[in-house]
């Protein structure tokens, strides 16, 4: 698993009945201010995982209610979700964790909503390539394939481009497990699982291409990770730039869910406010239920200014 940083205010606008968020850079106060206060209500890293009995650990039948409407619930090209885990044999990235059920939920209820924000407020128009960092078992990026895939079949708008593809992203030991939940779920066709690891070169093939929006669930968990974590965030969204017009407005999003465990992880935060901007989301159904488990989903965006130290990739 893997992460993201951030800083800032909100307004509204309106489109189409629609109310989109958008940020708005405030050195002074944050709404967000609330996020960074450390509680004493922390919840402990997890213990011993009930995947190892061979069932999932969470229940994803919220997902599955989602997906089946979308499908209209009426024929064979309706699944439900189904994710192997491997209750920890391969370290955190083989588990279920709640973060990326938020995460994946809040994009699938919102789907539309964020496409006019992602329009209206960072210049895009349509997704050409989708990254979630630290996939582990990739719940929320095969969430969201199987969500676009029944949008397809069904002749809904997707805002997305022919070329279009989710890729869940790991390290070397963690793609087998992805590619398993990819095959298991039949999603092939729009997510791939790849090798990322944080802190080194970005690959030529994201090079290429850039990267319009970035997910992250459940990354801020190992202090030592941090620094590489942050530096692949901003790599990521510098390089992106570099494939749009001069002069465009597109930017690439990142969308994070994290759960505050430790200390550490609030100070992580922090010291990310210097380069990003970042608003907590905070409009979708249940906001309240994962807010009671200290699992917040934020919105982020790099600074304009850190846009203009380049980087120095062959």
């Amino acid at each position: 698993m893997f992460i993201i940083e951030p800083n800032l205010n909100i307004i509204a606008s309106e489109s189409s009945s629609v109310v989109v968020t958008a940020v708005t850079t405030d050195e002074t106060q944050s709404p967000f201010d609330s996020f960074f206060t450390i509680d004493e209500d922390l919840v402990p890293i997890r213990a011993a995982h009930s995947s190892l009995s061979g069932t999932m650990s969470l229940d994803l039948s919220s997902i599955d209610d989602i997906l089946r409407k979308v499908s209209n619930g009426s024929n064979s090209n309706t699944r439900s979700i189904k994710i192997h885990e491997d209750g920890g044999k391969i370290g955190c990235g083989g588990i279920l964790w709640v973060s990326g059920k938020a995460l994946a939920l809040y994009l699938l209820q919102n789907w539309d909503k964020l496409m006019i924000d992602l329009k209206l407020n960072h210049g895009i128009e349509n997704l050409n390539r989708i990254i979630e960092l630290g996939s582990g078992t990739g719940i929320t990026g095969i969430a969201l394939g199987l969500f676009l895939e029944f949008r397809i079949l069904n002749n809904l708008n997707t805002n997305i481009s022919k070329n279009f593809k989710i890729d869940v992203t790991d390290i070397p030991k963690i793609v087998n497990i992805m590619n398993e939940n990819i095959k298991l779920n039949k999603i092939s066709e729009l997510v791939n699982a790849n090798v990322l690891s944080w802190g080194e070169e970005i690959s030529q093939d994201i090079q290429k291409t850039g990267v319009d929006l970035i997910l992250a669930a459940d990354c801020v968990y190992h202090e030592v990770l941090f620094d590489i974590l942050r530096k692949t965030l901003i790599d990521l969204c510098k390089i992106s730039k570099l494939k749009y017009p001069k002069g465009s407005k597109r930017e690439t999003v990142i969308l994070m869910a994290s759960r505050k465990r430790r200390r550490a992880d609030v100070r992580f935060f922090k010291k990310a406010k210097k380069f990003f901007n970042m608003i907590e989301i905070k409009d979708y159904n249940e906001y309240e239920e994962f807010k009671n488990q200290n699992v917040h989903i934020l919105k982020m965006t790099l600074k304009e200014k850190f846009y203009n130290e380049l980087i120095e990739y062959s």
